[in-house]
């Protein structure tokens, strides 16, 4: 029902169109290449407006005004889904498929399962990405760096940890997903001794 509603417009289009040209080729009096023409272009028109609007900025939840702007926002909504346990608003930001890399264990994982890992062991009380920096860009990638500073509890013992990381140890590389919105694709943390790109 949802879909209904969502797309509402561009379905009374498309049932439009295609009633006219069943009532075309049913009704011999009809005007057949006009009625055609006309069902044609409103079933197209239903379908490039849905085209439009699934591929529109709109369709990508954290897009800025430009696209350092978005990859802020990407960190950000990193920053929350750790913050708040939320291992499901971190995948809304990470690519199907993406890795982090831990250079001090020399590790590289799932994202999914990095984050299931470290969420099980501590608690973000803190975080905060600052000195968000596109280092370089293409078309299809983005590779950003970031400082971080954070505030966590350990789970086991309840002891409270203060971790700033030096400038520009959190790497980024962000690539577009199928539908054309940026995500991270992987996210190197602490490697500020890392050649970047």
């Amino acid at each position: 029902m949802e879909i209904v509603r969502e797309y509402f417009f561009q379905i009374v289009l498309f049932l439009a169109g295609a009633l006219i040209g069943v009532i075309a080729a049913l009704k011999p009096r009809v005007n057949k290449p006009l009625a055609v023409v006309l069902a044609m272009a409103l079933i197209s028109i239903s379908i490039v407006w849905w085209y439009i609007e699934q591929n529109s900025p709109a369709a990508c939840p954290y897009n800025g005004a430009n696209d350092a702007e978005t990859f802020a926002n990407l960190i950000r909504g990193e920053e929350n889904g750790a913050l708040n346990n939320d291992i499901a608003t971190i995948e809304e930001v990470y690519l199907e498929g993406a890795t982090i890399t831990d250079t001090v264990t020399g590790k590289t994982l799932p994202m999914k399962q990095h984050y299931q890992g470290l969420l099980s062991v501590i608690e973000f009380i803190a975080l905060d990405h600052y000195n968000i920096e596109v280092v370089k860009m293409d078309s299809e990638y983005a590779w950003v760096i970031a400082s971080d500073i954070s505030i966590f509890r350990w789970r086991e013992t309840g002891e409270e940890q203060e971790f700033i990381s030096p400038p520009g140890a959190a790497h980024y590389i962000f690539a577009h997903d199928p539908s054309g919105c940026w995500k991270i694709s992987h996210f190197s943390k602490q490697a500020e001794n890392e050649p970047f790109p």
